[in-house]
């Protein structure tokens, strides 16, 4: 279990009391991966959804790059919350620590939390309304 105060200065997270905070951190799953690693590939099922603790990453559809996500921000939600499948590859530009949720924790932190859900869902909306023509 990580440590619930390392989830005060994610804004995903910053608004939480400390016994929600400590909630979410014994749903949260710490995940290291190195520059250039594929966190997440374009087609494949979806398990998980990120928040990035640390470190910058790509997003990625075909040959085009999409967006540079870093501290603090969302990725996946999409795959877990929508579709169950990745609609675009991730990839490490630096080493990075992940903070992963997967489908089955969000589901209970969603009837525990609400508000963290809402939250994951407005992200959701603000990119896809951003990616969409």
């Amino acid at each position: 279990m990580i440590d619930s105060q390392r989830l005060e200065r994610m804004p995903l997270f910053a608004d939480l009391g400390d016994d929600e905070r400590a909630e979410v951190a014994s749903h949260v799953h710490e995940v290291e991966v190195e520059a250039g690693a594929e966190i997440c590939m374009e087609g494949r099922n979806a398990y998980e959804l990120f928040v990035i603790d640390e470190g910058e990453a790509e997003v990625r559809r075909g040959d085009e790059t999409l967006a540079r996500l870093g501290t603090g921000e969302v990725f996946g939600e999409v795959g877990v919350l929508v579709t169950g499948t990745r609609r675009a590859t991730v990839v490490a530009v630096t080493p990075m620590r992940l903070l992963a949720i997967f489908t089955r924790d969000f589901k209970q932190l969603e009837s525990e939390i609400p508000v963290v859900a809402a939250r994951v869902r407005e992200v959701m909306g603000e990119r896809v309304a951003r990616t969409s023509f």
